[in-house]
C-alpha cells in the first residue's frame, strides 16, 4: 500500500477506536501481515444484512428495527466525521450527489 493509503487506514482505525455504540462492531486492533495492513474487528457472531434479508421474509417491525440500528450506526460515524458508504450513497450533505 502507498504511504497515503497507510495513513488513511491508521486515521480510520484511530477514529473507529473512539466510537462507542452498540450499533458499531468494536475494533480490536490494527495489524500488519507481510506488507499488508488491516483493521481487525471483533467477531460479534451477528449475521450480515444480506444474509438476513436473503434467508427470510422479515416482518415490518423487524425491518424497522434494522433500519433504526443502521441509522444509529451512521449517526455514530457522523458524530466522529467518518463518512460511510451508506451516507454517501444516500446523498448525505457533502457527499457526491447531494
Amino acid at each position: 500500500p502507498s504511504v497515503h493509503e497507510v495513513a488513511r487506514l491508521k486515521l480510520e482505525y484511530e477514529l473507529l477506536t473512539q466510537l462507542r455504540s452498540p450499533h458499531v462492531v468494536p475494533v480490536l486492533g490494527l495489524e500488519r501481515l507481510d506488507s499488508r495492513l488491516a483493521i481487525v474487528f471483533s467477531d460479534t457472531g451477528a449475521r450480515s444484512l444480506a444474509d438476513l434479508t436473503d434467508a427470510t421474509q422479515l416482518p415490518l417491525e423487524r425491518k424497522l428495527q434494522i433500519a433504526a440500528g443502521i441509522a444509529a450506526a451512521i449517526s455514530a460515524f457522523s458524530s466522529k466525521r467518518i463518512e460511510t458508504r451508506a451516507s454517501s450513497q444516500l446523498g448525505a450533505p457533502g457527499s457526491p450527489g447531494s
